[in-house]
This record gives C-alpha cells, sequence and structure tokens, in this order.
C-alpha cells in the first residue's frame, strides 16, 4: 500500500530540506574506507579496549540531542525518541559494567548479567553499592533510584523508544503524556554522573585492595 505522508508530515520534510539536512545526492562509495588526510576519520574502539568508549559515546549523544532540541522546538517530537533511548542505553551498559566491578571488588564469581532488563541490572548494582565504602548512599542514591525506575516504567527492556510496535504487538509510550525535557534531562545527567562517580569510586577501592593484598603476601 505503500507509506501516505500526512500534511505535518510533509511539512516536516520541507523544512529539512531547506535547511540542507537532507544531501541532494547521497554520496556513493565503500562506508568502510581509510579517508584521505582532508576528511575527518573515525575509530572504533580506539585507545579504548573496553566498553568505556561505548557507555560514554552513547551519554554523549544525549547530551548532544538534548542541547539541539532546547534550540529547536520543531525537532523535539521527533529527536526525543533517539534522545531517550540513548540515555536509557547509557544507563544499561553502565550498569552491566559496574556490576562487573563491584563482582570483581567483593570477589564474587564472574556472572555478567547480560540482559535489557533496567529493574534486574539495578537491582543488582544497587544492593552491592549500598556496601561499598565512599558510595553516597543518601539523596544522591535515591534520586539516581527514582530516574531508572522511572526510566524502566516506561521502557522496561529497550524497546519502547526504539520500536513503534514492540514485540507484543501494541504500540509504544501509547497514552505517556507530554514530559518536562529540562527536568528529563537534567534528572538523568545527575543520575548518569553518580554512577560515574560510583564507578571511579570502585575502581579506586579494588585497586587499593589489590595493592594491600600484595603487600600482605610478601
Amino acid at each position: 500500500a505503500g507509506i501516505r505522508l500526512v500534511h505535518h508530515d510533509l511539512v516536516w520534510l520541507r523544512d529539512l530540506v531547506q535547511r540542507a539536512a537532507l544531501p541532494a545526492r547521497l554520496p556513493v562509495g565503500p562506508v568502510r574506507r581509510t579517508p584521505p588526510l582532508s576528511r575527518p576519520a573515525v575509530h572504533f574502539d580506539a585507545a579504548w579496549g573496553s566498553e568505556i568508549g561505548r557507555v560514554e559515546g552513547y551519554r554523549l549523544a544525549a547530551e548532544v540531542l538534548a542541547r539541539h532540541m532546547m534550540q529547536h522546538r520543531g525537532d523535539r517530537d521527533i529527536l526525543i525518541y533517539a534522545f531517550a533511548n540513548n540515555c536509557r542505553h547509557h544507563f544499561e551498559l553502565r550498569l552491566q559494567l559496574l556490576l562487573d566491578v563491584l563482582q570483581r571488588y567483593k570477589a564474587e564469581a564472574a556472572t555478567p548479567l547480560r540482559t535489557h532488563n533496567l529493574g534486574k541490572l539495578w537491582e543488582e548494582t544497587r544492593r552491592r553499592l549500598e556496601t561499598v565504602d565512599g558510595i553516597e548512599t543518601g539523596a544522591a542514591l535515591q534520586d539516581t533510584d527514582r530516574v531508572i525506575s522511572q526510566l524502566y516504567s516506561v521502557d522496561p527492556d529497550g524497546q519502547n523508544f526504539r520500536y513503534f510496535r514492540p514485540t507484543n504487538g501494541s504500540p509504544a509510550l501509547d497514552g505517556e503524556g507530554p514530559i518536562d525535557l529540562l527536568g528529563f534531562h537534567e534528572g538523568l545527567s545527575a543520575a548518569a554522573t553518580f554512577l560515574s562517580a560510583a564507578l571511579e569510586v570502585v575502581y579506586i577501592n579494588d585497586e587499593r585492595k589489590r595493592e594491600l593484598e600484595a603487600e600482605s603476601g610478601r
């Protein structure tokens, strides 16, 4: 039957063309190639060699989108999906990494929790964080819990922000009302900062623990 464009779709497309967001001619050629020196190059996991590139990359992408949405009101209702999904995926990857480091620090058997379920990831991570020296277990932890719980309630398994119809066949986010973009962004940023700091604390504690073990074994 094809795709039927309604009036607001046509207006949006025309606006994109007028702002030169759509190229007049699509580039032809191999995507995976070494660019000439005059063109920018990117590298997958260059100098990272770990999950950090992806963890921070999704957070940075969300920040870029947030700034764009603040400045361009007409793009907000279409970029909100990409913004929210980048935020959510950042939290998913951050919690997976943090849980792995916590298990090592606590000398637990390495049992990576590879799931898209934010609720499970946060539950396993939080109960370990609460016993780590140097971790703020007051307002910052409670605020982070609230933010992640809200994300989980809207998109529990990483489908609702990405797909109009997830695997259950029903329209995603049906009935969700408007959100406070600035408040949403500020809450997510604060929670992301808390988890980043928590990861640093666990890294430092783990390193100190290993140094003490090495000294006692001499």
